[in-house]
């Protein structure tokens, strides 16, 4: 199991000292460390039809469109005119598509 605690504990403490340099540094190896256990996720996606399918489909698309507006608003993404969370959304009309049309 992936323990934060360290890493949030560093970032807590930079903050409470106006660290701003290290306060930046331990985000950045936090955000790192949530990349590299993103796999992780995989053992709790149990779809038992397509319709489970599409709506986690669906649910990334809401998700990363979230996150994206949160990143655009504090400058960490690019003020796009196309959400990245469309992705998912085109990848789930397209099983909605061929579902229909089989």
């Amino acid at each position: 199991m992936t323990n934060f605690e360290p890493l949030k504990e560093k970032v807590w403490k930079a903050a409470q000292k106006s660290n701003k340099e290290k306060f930046d540094y331990y985000c950045n190896k936090l955000m790192q460390k949530a990349r590299d256990d993103w796999w992780r996720l995989g053992w709790n996606v149990y779809p038992k039809n397509v319709d489970d399918v599409l709506k986690l489909i669906d649910n990334l698309a809401k998700e990363a469109h979230k996150s994206w507006i949160k990143a655009m608003k504090c400058g960490d993404a690019p003020a796009e005119d196309v959400s990245p969370g469309e992705g998912f959304a085109l990848c789930a009309k397209l099983i909605r598509e061929a579902i229909k049309n089989k």
